[in-house]
């Protein structure tokens, strides 16, 4: 709970603070940025939220932001498929929704690939930023449900 509460705030701070997300060299950085969403992913499913500020800060274009972070997110997903099949978790009854999942995200690439076209930089930044904080505030949200706060 205490973890997931971080992690909404550090999410919060690096979407809307993107000097804090560039600091350092780009390799140290999303060096530490892969190790602590690597670690915080096993406790909470965040990773994407928590990668985000990191490759915004990194790139200057939007078709850059959208595919390096694709490319990240693929390659963390494919890293957990791996990890789950060799600590020997049964991911057969799991095809058919990886299958529609794959389905779906081909779907909204295409149209999001449309999208990412007309839309004007500035517009994207904000979009970006808005969702990001939206998931920081869910993922509080329910770190507080959790704790029981709420």
């Amino acid at each position: 709970m205490m973890l997931a509460a971080i992690l909404g705030v550090f999410i919060i701070v690096f979407t809307w603070m993107p000097k804090i997300a560039s600091t350092g060299s780009v390799r140290s950085r999303f060096g530490l940025v892969g190790f602590t969403a690597t670690f915080v992913g096993i406790f909470v499913s965040a990773t994407g939220a928590l990668v985000g500020p990191f490759v915004a800060a990194a790139c200057n274009d939007r078709r850059d932001v959208v595919g390096t972070f694709s490319a990240v997110m693929g390659l963390v997903h494919l890293c957990k498929l791996v990890a789950f099949g060799l600590l020997g978790v049964t991911l057969a009854p799991y095809l058919p929704l990886m299958v529609a999942m794959v389905a779906t995200a081909a779907v909204g690439n295409l149209v999001g690939s449309r999208v990412l076209k007309r839309i004007p930089e500035q517009a994207f930044r904000l979009v970006f930023r808005v969702v990001l904080t939206a998931l920081a505030l869910r993922i509080l949200w329910l770190a507080a449900v959790n704790a029981g706060f709420i």
